[in-house]
């Protein structure tokens, strides 16, 4: 999925992003490739510090040794709060809650409604260098039932451009 930022749309803007990720693991025969696409997210501003978000990683094709592998993903709805400003407090802080809906393809659904929580927190220090962090705490169903699941990414930008559409 996309990096979380913790910037909200703003009241009465809708964003959607788009993208998409190719991924392979190993090399030679027994390599692995991954295509994921759209990676669709929508944005609803409800207020200056508040937003819906409803997204999922599209579809998936996967290509292993043993044969080919395609399907949807489930779907994840949410809401985020900006809750810092850099302006005020010297970071942004954001925290967003997720539901993941179990509306995939067998081979790449969780089968369970799994809820989640993500913080966002950026600082800016100027000539397009900024630092941005993701913490995430979800409880995801597996085979066994359910399981938890930690993740965090820290990310580095110095001078990153990109086209965002803006209904």
């Amino acid at each position: 999925g996309f990096a979380e930022s913790p910037e909200v749309v703003g009241r009465g803007v809708s964003q959607i992003e788009i993208g998409m990720v190719v991924d392979r693991n190993g090399y030679g025969p027994g390599a692995v490739t991954t295509l994921t696409a759209p990676l669709g997210l929508v944005r609803v501003g409800l207020t200056d510090r508040a937003e819906l978000q409803i997204g999922g990683e599209g579809g998936f094709a996967r290509w292993e040794p043993s044969g080919h592998v395609r399907g949807g993903s489930d779907l994840d709805v949410g809401a985020k709060i900006k809750l810092l400003d850099q302006r005020h407090a010297g970071v942004n802080l954001a925290v967003a809650g997720i539901v993941n809906m179990p509306v995939g393809s067998s081979q790449f659904t969780s089968t369970g409604y799994d809820p989640g929580v993500k913080v966002a927190m950026a600082r800016t220090f100027g000539n397009g260098l900024s630092l941005t962090t993701n913490l995430q705490a979800a409880s995801v169903t597996d085979a066994a039932g359910r399981s938890e699941e930690h993740t965090s990414e820290l990310q580095s930008h110095v001078r990153i451009s990109y086209a965002v559409f803006c209904l």
